[in-house]
């Protein structure tokens, strides 16, 4: 009952060119020079390429402290890469930190295999043993909100 209640709900919604967005995250969107600056200096290894933002805080709303307007980080910049058998990334330090608030590491998913999520770098960058120095390269862009439904 509950689901055909959720399915005609999700119908109506889309009818009326709406969207149901169910969990968000905060995100540091890179602009299109350091997106072209990450991919020329870490060509993709795998199918599906991202290396396009670097999550801050998953499952937070607009009242989440990184998220207000004057948030303007000193620094974005990727120090390390990490890479298993399909799926690439980048271990980014935020003003020098490299914890994400939730414990988790800040990065960014270059490329992957087809059959794998980009939520997996999670995984790959607690294994600080997979981290290889790489020189430093500095960031730019914009935090923006990002539905997990994408």
């Amino acid at each position: 009952m509950l689901r055909q209640s959720l399915s005609r709900l999700k119908t109506c919604v889309a009818a009326a060119g709406l969207k149901i967005v169910l969990t968000q995250y905060l995100a540091f969107k890179l602009s299109p020079g350091a997106q072209m600056d990450v991919l020329q200096a870490f060509p993709p290894r795998f199918a599906e390429v991202r290396a396009d933002h670097v999550t801050i805080a998953y499952g937070v709303s607009e009242d989440y402290p990184l998220a207000q307007k004057n948030v303007n980080w000193r620094t974005l910049t990727a120090i390390a890469y990490i890479c298993d058998h399909s799926l690439e990334a980048l271990i980014v330090a935020v003003d020098g930190d490299v914890k994400r608030p939730d414990g988790k590491f800040f990065h960014l998913t270059l490329s992957k295999a087809s059959d794998r999520s980009s939520f997996e770098s999670n995984a790959i960058a607690q294994e600080r043993s997979k981290w290889k120095l790489i020189p430093a390269l500095n960031l730019s862009g914009k935090i923006v909100f990002v539905s997990a439904d994408n």
